[in-house]
């Protein structure tokens, strides 16, 4: 009997074992195998999304969340305010914001539609497991593009430190987070920050026209962007 269990102990032992064997030859064949097909693009992508830590998936996908409200709520708080407080600096700018935002998200969408490149975690779904999903095409980054877009045209228009600050990092962690969830590659992130910021800038440079277009009777002439007060709303940007 004290046979019979001794051989049975060590038969298990050796099933595991060669078990747990097996097991590691096959990741490690599987990671060589997505080494081999992997861009440096994906490379990057699953090393950031190996970051499984909660509190930091947390942060990238609420950040990340965050863009479509606050890019909605800036022009149109701009557009209130120069409305109802008529303000004539800040219907002009809340209007060269959301133009910017418009053009740039026109640009990117229709990048998208005729790249129409596949998200990381779709055309590597055996190597890169994300930490978030999201449909429709990857190249250009449509939220590291809007985040960009926003960032310049308010650093444009109030250039002072506390507003370029912020909108900086908020600008810099959302295409950290993109890539961190796994939904974009670095090339996606770095056209779209393009994209963002020639569209502000481009939009901008209409300031004054569209001054002398909404205000054609006015004897007063364009307000440069440092003689602008800061609207305390424009500061809730990374909040």
């Amino acid at each position: 009997m004290k046979l019979f269990t001794l051989y049975s102990t060590v038969t298990l032992f050796c099933f595991f074992t060669t078990l747990c064997n097996l097991c590691a030859s096959i990741d490690r064949a599987k990671i060589d195998s997505c080494n081999k097909v992997m861009t440096l693009d994906a490379k990057i992508i699953q090393s950031l999304t190996e970051l499984r830590n909660p509190t930091l998936i947390a942060i990238s996908k609420g950040v990340s969340n965050s863009l479509v409200p606050i890019s909605i709520a800036v022009p149109t708080f701009h557009v209130a305010y120069g409305q109802f407080g008529n303000s004539r600096n800040l219907m002009v700018n809340g209007l060269l914001i959301a133009g910017a935002e418009v053009l740039q998200f026109g640009l990117m969408t229709g990048i998208k539609t005729i790249v129409q490149r596949e998200r990381p975690f779709v055309a590597y779904s055996d190597c890169i497991k994300p930490n978030d999903t999201e449909s429709f095409w990857s190249f250009p980054s449509g939220h590291a593009g809007g985040s960009a877009c926003l960032a310049t045209i308010l650093s444009l228009r109030y250039p002072h430190w506390i507003v370029i600050a912020p909108s900086v990092a908020f600008t810099l962690y959302t295409s950290f987070a993109r890539m961190h969830l796994g939904v974009h590659y670095p090339s996606d992130v770095f056209v779209g920050t393009l994209l963002g910021v020639g569209s502000a800038i481009i939009v901008n440079s209409f300031a004054e026209n569209l001054e002398k277009l909404l205000y054609p009777n006015s004897d007063t002439g364009s307000v440069t962007p440092t003689q602008q007060n800061v609207p305390v709303f424009s500061l809730s940007l990374p909040l």
